[in-house]
């Protein structure tokens, strides 16, 4: 939406986010039924006003498509400031909140996976310094020296 600069006045308080009364992160799907609801509100008498300014079905049309197009979206998205955090005395209580919905509570059994191949990606793999190296004799190959190899050989005569 193009910044209207006047004294006294916020550029960024009307943009097409504002005007749909939508976030930055909207799904198109949000976006197409919001406009919708707007549209019915204002056909059926009643108006939109956003800072101040009544919009009309046009502007709503617009902002739609302006929104649901992924480049003229993403530079709306950078007009948008998000209103800065303010401290309201709850921030104690929403942390205890919090705190109290990530504690995992004590259970009697202990949690059993069926399926162990899904912590795979949760392990880090062994280095190969911890592995041992298993010896000729243990391998069910022949040894490179032996007599069974010997035997592998293919032989030429000259």
């Amino acid at each position: 939406m193009p910044l209207r600069w006047g004294r006294g006045e916020n550029p960024y308080r009307e943009n097409y986010f504002g005007i749909l009364q939508v976030g930055s992160h909207a799904s198109p799907l949000l976006i197409t039924s919001r406009r919708r609801d707007l549209q019915r509100k204002i056909g059926a008498g009643g108006e939109h006003r956003v800072a101040g300014r009544t919009i009309t079905e046009a502007e709503l049309a617009e902002a739609e498509s302006r929104l649901l197009d992924p480049a003229r979206r993403a530079a709306e998205a950078l007009l948008v400031h998000a209103r800065p955090a303010t401290h309201t005395g709850r921030l104690p209580e929403l942390c205890a909140a919090v705190e109290e919905a990530a504690t995992v509570e004590e259970s009697s059994r202990p949690l059993q996976l069926t399926n162990l191949a899904a912590l795979a990606p949760l392990v880090p793999p062994p280095h190969p310094a911890d592995l041992p190296r298993p010896s000729w004799a243990d391998l069910p190959v022949p040894a490179p020296d032996s007599p069974e190899d010997t035997r592998a050989d293919v032989l030429f005569d000259l």
